[in-house]
């Protein structure tokens, strides 16, 4: 009997921790279609930092040499890629700020996620909505890849694309 009670505590356990999961990645989503809809809220949404970048190598089951190896490749790059994902956003901010002015409307549908191979506390993540503009409708999905830093979950990688 006192098996199957441990058994259930920790079944409890791991489904709040999913289910807690979940939570963050929804929460990233709803977010960033604030982020581009509403002018009047700004939510927090962070792009990796170079730290973060060397911690993240640090926890992959890769050689020492790949780690340093990848530092080494984000060292270089960082500057770019941080720069290309804050231009890309700053479009799109600007188009649907400007748009949401001239009347469009979004609805928040759904956001799944799915853990990227070969790349702990890594995602990919898309989150669809409704948008209407002009008398058109269509669904809008965001693809965009996330980390966990054991505190919170951030953008990384290539800037956030955008399907009709």
């Amino acid at each position: 009997m006192r098996k199957i009670f441990v058994s259930f505590l920790l079944f409890l356990s791991f489904s709040g921790l999913k289910a807690q999961s979940d939570e963050e990645f929804e929460k990233v989503a709803q977010d960033l279609l604030t982020l581009i809809t509403d002018t009047s809220e700004l939510p927090r949404l962070e792009y990796i930092r170079i730290k973060t970048y060397r911690e993240m190598a640090d926890q992959q089951d890769w050689t020492e040499s790949e780690k340093e190896e990848y530092k080494y490749d984000i060292e270089a790059k960082y500057g770019l890629d941080y720069e290309l994902f804050h231009k890309r956003l700053g479009l799109l901010l600007e188009r649907y700020y400007l748009e949401a002015h001239d009347g469009a409307k979004a609805e928040y549908l759904s956001s799944t996620y799915q853990a990227k191979a070969n790349f702990k506390n890594t995602y990919q993540a898309e989150m669809r909505f409704l948008y209407s503009y002009k008398g058109m409708q269509s669904i809008v999905s965001f693809h965009y890849e996330l980390f966990y830093n054991g505190r919170g979950l951030g953008f990384f990688g290539p800037p956030i694309l955008e399907d009709y």
